[in-house]
């Protein structure tokens, strides 16, 4: 079967199994309550693999950078199914697809594999292609869209919203970031977040001289 073709069936495959699907815990970021978040998220981590790629020095084939996008579509498909052990549960619904899609059993479960490993985050992945899929999944929701997600962590109807958007910025999402950084495995993975960690500094320093006024007033105001 094409390497697109296959694709793009695993693809259609995440949406009609999620389709519909009630997530049972509310999120605090609202776009993250509709099964369609968790499909969005999961091409997401599809297209970070293949950025991951870009920057690193690797022999990989076309079959192999290919079972990793596989890994990357599939590896939340059952995430709203079974909260407590998707990893798992999820390795087990992409097997039996995919042993309908792909001649060999051994390739079905290289896939299964990554895909059951990649929860663990945190630990040291000897495999070069799964700690990729791993590195992949962690750059999602990180960056640019760290700002929207401070701007939805505070106080909207606050005066001084921005103000506490600036401060959730430096005081939470970039801390997380770093943390992050000393988690990637991949330096293309590393590198990316580097940048866009210099993006969320940047955009809070900037943020930080457009609501510049006299010193001592905006403290006056808050003891009001």
């Amino acid at each position: 079967m094409p390497l697109d073709f296959l694709l793009n069936e695993a693809r259609l495959f995440l949406i009609d199994t999620l389709k519909g699907q009630p997530k049972t815990s509310k999120s605090p970021y609202p776009w993250r309550n509709n099964w369609k978040h968790l499909v969005l998220h999961s091409l997401r981590v599809e297209d970070n693999v293949v950025k991951i790629l870009e920057r690193e020095f690797h022999t990989l084939s076309d079959e192999k950078i290919q079972i990793i996008r596989l890994a990357a579509i599939l590896h939340d498909v059952a995430k709203y199914i079974d909260q407590r052990d998707h990893a798992n549960t999820g390795a087990t619904i992409a097997r039996e697809w995919l042993l309908d899609h792909i001649a060999s059993v051994e390739t079905v479960e290289r896939i299964a594999q990554m895909i059951s490993a990649h929860r663990k985050k945190r630990k040291i992945e000897p495999d070069f292609s799964t700690a990729i899929l791993k590195d992949a999944d962690m750059l999602d929701e990180i960056g640019a869209i760290s700002v929207f997600m401070a701007g939805r962590a505070v106080g909207r109807k606050s005066p001084f919203y921005l103000n506490e958007v600036c401060a959730r910025i430096n005081e939470v999402e970039v801390p997380r970031c770093e943390e992050l950084l000393e988690q990637l495995q991949t330096e293309g993975a590393k590198e990316i977040l580097r940048e866009r960690l210099e993006f969320m500094k940047t955009f809070a320093d900037q943020l930080i001289r457009e609501l510049r006024i006299e010193p001592g007033y905006e403290e006056l105001l808050q003891s009001m």
